[in-house]
């Protein structure tokens, strides 16, 4: 099922009910990152609207009045989205990354956040001796059968891990690769899919030291276990880590 995210903007509000509101923002790909078209926006509950996402995957509603609104996302071929934003003073920027569909037995991590740190990295730890990250991408046709599909560089993500199958225990961690800013605190958000339903949406904590963030683990039976810790030293069990110098 999917989680619903409240977006809420709380300014001083002088009570005059004006159709002067708006929301917006862009649908992404969270394979590619690129805009995705023809995405169908449907919004209820304060009032009723549809619209669809132009070619670079931008939506608007425009002349809305104060009151809470469900924002509904979904296209054929992807997994679809549900947010919640209560409008009062201000506009609302609402983008969303949506995942494209998956096999029963397939697991996603789509790992998202903001400005800083610039550059987060998803690293993937497969038992007995795989690692999938930036210096190694892996494959879903052969062992590991896990790929990081997209590695984002220049910060918000989106940075999408799939495993096609299970292959052996999964260690599933976020590094702090730019280490410009404090990983903890960041807002930085993981969500798990497994097969077409969201598992969960995971938040880093807001305390901790250092450049890890352990995020879960999946044992080969698909038990998924929550660590949500920051921690200094790399969380694997695989003794040989090794972190490449980006370009």
């Amino acid at each position: 099922s999917n989680i619903w995210n409240a977006y809420t903007i709380i300014p001083h509000y002088d009570g005059c009910l004006v159709n002067d509101l708006s929301i917006e923002g862009t649908v992404r790909s969270a394979l590619s990152g690129n805009g995705i078209p023809g995405v169908d926006v449907v919004l209820t509950g304060a009032g009723n609207y549809s619209t669809q996402t132009n070619s670079s995957g931008n939506y608007s509603f425009t002349g809305l009045y104060p009151g809470t609104y469900y924002v509904m996302f979904s296209k054929d071929g992807y997994i679809s989205d549900t947010r919640t934003v209560t409008l009062t003073e201000y506009p609302v920027e609402i983008n969303i990354i949506l995942s494209e569909e998956l096999d029963d037995d397939e697991f996603r991590f789509v790992l998202e956040w903001g400005a800083t740190p610039q550059d987060l990295d998803a690293h993937t730890w497969i038992d007995p001796s795989y690692h999938v990250y930036y210096g190694n991408f892996g494959t879903l046709t052969e062992p590991p059968y896990a790929s990081l599909d997209l590695d984002d560089l220049t910060s918000y993500g989106p940075e999408t891990t799939t495993v096609g199958s299970l292959y052996g225990d999964i260690t599933f961690a976020v590094h702090n690769y730019s280490n410009d800013a404090s990983l903890a605190g960041c807002g930085a958000t993981v969500k798990l899919y497994r097969g077409n339903n969201l598992y969960g949406t995971y938040q880093v904590p807001n305390s901790g030291t250092g450049r890890y963030w352990h995020v879960l683990d999946i044992d080969l039976s698909g038990t998924i276990t929550i660590r949500n810790v920051i921690t200094s030293s790399s969380p694997s069990k695989i003794a040989s880590v090794d972190h490449i110098a980006k370009p």
